[in-house]
């Protein structure tokens, strides 16, 4: 059962139906597609269900406000119940990017720390590394921001992520070049720099 202040992630290509126990409810939602969103969906489901109960929504609210002040000042069409805003120029498309990805970064973040059964440390050093991955990272530094020996870290986290350091970064790094090149007209060089590999 959904309660109030609940975040649910759902399939939209999958038929769904929600019924209020009472007289009616409230709830805002964001549609997201492309590249990366099943991986982050997948997540969701193994770690939480379909249903995360306790989520910190201060991101969620604040990017949603955001994007609500972009497209107000838009033009709309109205469709039945439905509004429809189309968006053409770059940069505001880019502006609702960034808040897209911000409410995506922190439900990530969150996951993390449902999962229990990871170390704190390795938990510090997901975060550190979702924060640094585009510049130029190494284990070591991660390893010193969270007081492990390299040797030690890097088998804990093989232990608990069942990848390795290097294959997550360059994940992380791979998910955010694609992203790049489905919604900018950033050369490949350019995009391989802005995700953190500085020696090509």
């Amino acid at each position: 059962m959904v309660k109030a202040g609940d975040l649910m992630f759902i399939n939209c290509d999958d038929y769904h139906e929600f019924t209020p126990l009472k007289e009616g409810w409230e709830f805002l939602y964001v549609h997201v597609s492309g590249l990366g969103i099943k991986y982050l969906f997948d997540e969701f489901i193994n770690n939480t269900g379909y249903v995360y109960s306790g989520y910190p929504k201060t991101v969620f609210i604040r990017e949603v406000g955001k994007i609500q002040q972009i497209l107000a000042r838009l033009p709309a069409k109205k469709d039945g119940y439905t509004y429809h805003i189309e968006v053409n120029d770059e940069k505001t498309l880019c502006e609702l990017a960034k808040c897209v990805y911000a409410i995506l970064t922190d439900v990530t973040k969150n996951l993390s720390y449902v999962k229990s059964d990871i170390p704190l440390s390795i938990k510090k050093a997901l975060e550190y590394i979702r924060l640094k991955f585009c510049e130029k990272i190494s284990v070591k530094e991660v390893a010193d921001y969270v007081c492990l020996s390299k040797y030690y870290f890097l088998h804990s986290f093989e232990k608990s992520m069942k990848t390795t350091v290097y294959q997550y970064i360059n994940g992380l790094r791979f998910e955010r070049a694609r992203w790049l090149l489905e919604t900018t007209n950033m050369k490949l060089l350019d995009i391989a720099l802005a995700v953190g590999y500085s020696d090509i």
